[in-house]
């Protein structure tokens, strides 16, 4: 049954000691697309009650907390109302080749910059300078 969180709850210290576990328990990737933000990131993340944390606010854990890519993270995983851990799931698995796709660009990407920076730093041919005469 759905319990209705105190007001001013969510502004806490308690709440955001619970949010900050939450999210440090799980490498600051978001549960949902698996996107990850570094530590001083972790505002772009949101810790999310399952229908079983609700049950026990304020007294959940931060093991009961889900984190998900909140409003400030520019693509948003949280939902408003009921995401159960099922669903996040099914999100995850469907989405898998977001995740591949990624991987795969930024690979080339690193790539692309590398061969950028050595072509830079890379002494003239024939190791005269620029404004010799051959």
């Amino acid at each position: 049954m759905f319990t209705p969180v105190p007001a001013g709850y969510y502004r806490t210290p308690a709440w955001k000691a619970k949010a900050y576990e939450c999210k440090r328990r799980r490498g600051f990737a978001c549960a949902a697309c698996g996107r990850k933000f570094r530590p001083w990131e972790h505002g772009k993340l949101e810790a999310h009650h399952t229908p079983e944390a609700y049950a026990k606010v304020p007294h959940e854990t931060a093991a009961d907390l889900i984190p998900l890519c909140g409003k400030r993270s520019g693509k948003p995983c949280h939902p408003r109302g009921r995401y159960t851990r099922w669903q996040i799931g099914q999100d995850r698995r469907a989405n898998w080749w977001l995740q591949v796709a990624g991987w795969c660009l930024g690979r080339a990407w690193r790539a692309v910059r590398w061969a950028w920076r050595k072509r830079r730093t890379a002494p003239p041919s024939g190791g005269k300078s620029l404004g010799e005469a051959p």
